[in-house]
């Protein structure tokens, strides 16, 4: 070594001898005085190195030396395997898992298959491997040169325990790795790629032998994620041969033999272990596995720093300790490494980041605020991002649940049994999400959380004023609830769409906005933008489009303290270029930045509108997201689902008899849950709004022109749906209509209060029990076939009736609405009521016909009815409008559409699906069948 540095000091006068004469000794201790010869010839015949800066040529001389010590050693290697080889007997190899050699996939697109046919992993595709078979695939990754990796491992079984083997059966070639994977089991695996980390299970090592292995136990069974974690470069794949490992396993070599194998394992052990960073860093391969379910995501590996783990020995135990993953080296010799990974390691840090979308509104109210944040999260989501939606209503109730429907609507209910504003129905239908309760806030949730916190004396004797402490703990609210996954997946959302209601300047509103703009420079301007709708009003005296009101309600919102980044502008006709480059003028913003939402004939073009004026590229600019430029088959479909009901020709009108049908929106989600049956079927829908008070005989003495044109819409109507409701009045106008149809044979549907309803008809009519009534109207009636529940509080009116989520059993296979929902055991439906049929005089019914069909998990509270020899007579306990969709419509809707169109029985016996004749017809408009929409897609309820 001292050669070589008197050589390099008279090339390099002004080198650093210092430095250069540390790292020649750390050369020695770690590979011994073979590194100093070899020095010394490199230094000597590489003249190259006088032309390196210090710095390089030291990484050269490593690099140099490690290769004459592997080709030193592959020599060894070699001569030791000549020398044992004669000695040796043939050892038997373990049997492959008994399967049948054929090749099974999904066909991927065109773009996850390589030149040879075989599928990509890494494309985000989920593939099934039947049982007793195998299927090969490549996988992508990056590692070092020519280094191995381990990928791809299978669906956890339905009982937990062990998953399978993931066989690599070759080196990474150009950032790809064939994968082989044998399921010896009469059950299904399923492979596919995930994107998060959570909970982490043991990879036991102690059972695997050779590089290629890599096994899997499950604690529990549900939904596991796993990270797979590439550690030491396998020296089998570095120039050690496979002889040489193999000859560790043996038994039957002598002393000798054994400490001249362990000597140059040890040695080379000793050069590749050190240097595992230099020679294919760590990389994570991350894995989500669904209990009997799988779903596509994609995946991303990075390198994970020396910080992130620990060794440990062979001899060591290896424990099954949570959240962590054990993973043998190559060499399965010398020892383990653990990784403790961060669950958003490996998530890119630009759409870690949440992103926050504000939707405020000026000059009026109920200006289409909540369509518009629904279509902004519809256009993002179609984008391959996880989107959630947050709506904040400044009023002081706690919730919506005691709102009268002439005052906001209806009352949306959620699965958790919340109570919220009908702005949520338009997410979950636009989105296809699940929100809770807490992704509606208002201001009495906020005051109540503040108080009850200085109740407890968390404030420590501060006075608490509206700033800080409300607008922090709206900002807390927000950043809580926007982490929230909203998805089936349940991956953390991306994107929080937050539609603030009411209009900029309201009092109400000022606490709400204040957190706002303390909370855009919290989170960073790259990741909060500011939507602002606005009414651009155009009088039928001069047909001009005005700006002046915009204009004022941007200077408001400007003044305190929100700029818009886009300004949505409602009118009846499309915006003129000119008035556009006004609003563009006065409320400084680029004209790109004013958008134009006219009136259309469906709100389902609404994503569609905001599309085509390039929204997606500019809130990607904005909040700098890594949207992919892809064509969006989910807006594909929503253009087709939209030209579609365009073009639609043939009527089928359903009147609703209801106590709030002068306001529309009393019924939002039973229309939508109408519309979304009628599309299906490809009928254009006509709702025949009907005061249940009109049809009563005494509206016949005092209003008879009222009473007759009720009647006179009833009787001309395909169908009747009769909704719930609360409240004495209009009540024997419900039952006189479900009379009505059940005599003539008329589609029925009864939801909440009107399957009560139909209970008390056909009490009276057919049993005979001319008092029969519910406890609601009339607590003293003799027959009481409707009776308060026993959690019902009658001094107490908001947050005590049954709310949510709950599941209904089929008690018969012989069901209209089960085959409707796809002939399966239950169903699980969201419910709002106070009242219940009596159960005590179930059998009575049941005796004429009228046949309690589904029940509670208890069988104590009757929630589906059916009557015989009709063709749809039906009636549900709970709100199936609240889980329909447009793709997806709601079972007891579509019957009541279909039996309407007169197609029911054809759909029951085609085994409840639509085939393209039935759906389309010359008077449709349409030549050509949408397999996408044609084939009805229900929700699945069972799982």
């Amino acid at each position: 070594m001292a050669q070589a540095l008197k050589v390099y000091a008279r090339r390099h006068p002004d080198a650093d001898f210092a430095a250069l004469r540390e790292e020649a000794l750390l050369l020695d201790s770690e590979y011994g005085s073979s590194a100093s010869e070899v020095t010394c010839s490199i230094v000597n015949n590489k003249s190259s190195f006088s032309k390196e800066p210090y710095s390089d040529w030291k990484e050269t001389l490593k690099r140099d030396i490690m290769e004459e010590v592997k080709a030193e050693m592959k020599g060894l290697a070699q001569e030791l395997i000549r020398e044992l080889k004669p000695h040796l007997s043939p050892v038997a190899t373990a049997a492959e898992p008994p399967v049948t050699p054929r090749s099974y996939y999904r066909s991927p697109p065109r773009n996850q298959r390589d030149e040879r046919g075989h599928v990509r992993l890494s494309g985000g595709r989920a593939f099934t491997v039947p049982p007793n078979s195998e299927l090969l695939v490549w996988g992508k990754t990056r590692m070092g040169p020519d280094g191995a990796d381990y990928c791809a491992l299978v669906e956890a079984l339905p009982n937990a325990g062990e998953v399978g083997v993931a066989r690599t059966i070759g080196v990474v070639r150009n950032g790809r790795i064939p994968i082989r994977v044998c399921n010896p089991h009469p059950y299904s695996w399923t492979i596919g790629r995930y994107q998060k980390l959570g909970r982490l299970y043991q990879i036991d090592s102690a059972d695997v032998h050779g590089p290629d292995d890599v096994s899997l136990s499950l604690e529990e069974d549900g939904v596991v994620e796993v990270a797979l974690v590439h550690t030491t470069p396998d020296p089998g794949q570095h120039g050690l041969p496979e002889e040489v490992r193999n000859l560790s396993n043996r038994t039957d070599l002598s002393e000798q033999q054994q400490e001249e194998l362990g000597a140059l394992l040890q040695k080379w052990e000793k050069v590749f272990a050190k240097h595992d960073e230099d020679f294919g860093r760590t990389n994570a391969v991350q894995h989500r596995i669904h209990t009997g379910d799988s779903a596509p995501t994609r995946e991303r590996y990075r390198p994970l720093p020396p910080s992130l783990y620990k060794e440990r020995t062979q001899t060591e135990k290896l424990a099954a300790t949570p959240r962590r993953v054990f993973l043998r080296t190559a060499v399965n010799l010398f020892h383990c490494r653990r990784f403790c990974v961060d669950r958003n390691a490996l998530i890119p840090e630009s759409t870690r980041t949440m992103k926050y979308i504000l939707v405020t509104g000026g000059v009026i109210s109920g200006i289409g605020k909540g369509i518009i944040a629904s279509s902004v999260g519809t256009i993002l989501k179609s984008c391959g991002l996880h989107v959630t939606a947050i709506k904040i209503d400044p009023y002081i109730n706690i919730d919506a649940g005691t709102f009268s429907p002439y005052e906001h609507g209806e009352v949306f209910v959620l699965d958790d049994g919340g109570e919220v504003d009908l702005d949520l129905g338009n997410y979950e239908r636009f989105l296809d999400i699940r929100l809770t309760r807490d992704n509606n806030l208002t201001t009495g949730k906020i005051y109540q959380s503040v108080i009850n916190k200085e109740r407890r004396g968390d404030y420590l004797g501060k006075t608490v004023q509206v700033v800080p402490h409300i607008t922090d703990a709206i900002q807390e609210w927000v950043v809580k609830q926007a982490k929230v996954p909203v998805d089936d997946d349940g991956v953390e959302p991306q994107v929080c769409v937050i539609e603030l209601g009411g209009t900029v300047g309201d009092i109400e509103s000022m606490p709400f906005i204040e957190a706002f703009r303390q909370f855009q420079f919290k989170v960073k301007r790259e990741n909060f933008c500011n939507i602002h709708v606005s009414l651009i009003p155009q009088p039928s005296a001069t047909g001009e489009q005005k700006t002046k009101p915009t204009q004022n309600s941007v200077r408001e919102l400007r003044g305190l303290g929100l700029s818009p980044d886009l300004i949505m502008c409602r009118c009846t006709t499309a915006l003129e270029t000119s008035v556009k480059e006004k609003i563009s003028m006065f409320c400084h913003v680029a004209p790109e930045q004013v958008i134009c939402v006219h009136d259309v004939s469906s709100i389902y073009r609404v994503p569609l509108l905001l599309e085509d004026q390039g929204v997606v590229g500019y809130l990607s600019r904005r909040l700098n997201m890594p949207i992919e430029t892809r064509p969006r088959k989910m807006l594909t479909k929503w253009k087709e689902m939209s030209d579609r009901s365009d073009r639609l020709l043939e009527h089928c009108s359903i009147a609703l008899v209801g106590k709030y049908t002068k306001f529309s929106d009393s019924y939002a989600s039973v229309i939508k849950a109408l519309e979304h049956s009628a599309l299906s079927i490809s009928h254009k829908l006509e709702v025949k709004y009907i005061d249940s008070a009109a049809l009563e005989p005494s509206t016949l003495q005092e209003e008879p022109v009222k009473y007759h044109d009720a009647w006179q819409k009833l009787c001309s109507a395909d169908g009747i749906l009769v909704p719930g409701g609360f409240g004495v009045r209009g009540t024997e106008g419900k039952i006189h209509a479900i009379g009505w149809a059940r005599k003539q044979k008329k589609p029925f549907l009864g939801v909440c209060l009107g399957m009560q309803l139909a209970v008390c008809e056909f009490a009276r009519n057919t049993l005979g029990w001319k008092d029969a009534n519910s406890t609601e109207f009339d607590p003293e009636s003799k027959h009481p076939v409707v009776i308060d529940m026993p959690e019902h509080n009658p001094g107490q009116m908001g947050g005590t009736m049954r709310l949510g989520k709950r599941r209904t059993i089929f008690k018969t296979n012989n069901s209209i609405l089960r085959k409707l929902y796809g002939d399966v055991e239950y169903v699980e439906e969201r419910h709002r009521h106070r009242f219940e049929v009596n159960p005590e005089l179930k059998s009575h019914f049941e005796e004429k016909g009228f046949r309690f069909v589904g029940q509670d998990v208890e069988g104590e509270r009757m929630e589906v009815i059916e009557l015989d020899d009709h063709p749809y007579f039906v009636g549900v306990q709970y709100h199936p409008e609240f889980t329909s969709r447009p793709i997806k419509p709601s079972p007891p809707y579509l019957g009541l559409l279909l039996a309407a169109a007169g197609r029911l029985p054809g759909y029951l016996q085609k085994g409840c699906r639509l085939s393209p004749r039935d759906t389309y017809s010359d008077r449709s408009g349409s030549s050509t069948p949408d397999s996408e929409i044609s084939e009805l897609k229900l929700p699945s309820i069972s799982n």
